[in-house]
């Protein structure tokens, strides 16, 4: 990606393919997700 608009949407497209409680996960499992 070139932009940051780019970057975002390959992100958001990503996503759709994960259900919201996986990428839940994955975040928490990063360290993204304080708590």
């Amino acid at each position: 990606a070139r932009t940051f608009t780019d970057m975002f949407e390959a992100i958001a497209e990503v996503c759709d393919l994960y259900s919201p409680q996986e990428c839940w996960k994955y975040f928490k499992a990063a360290g993204y997700v304080s708590g």
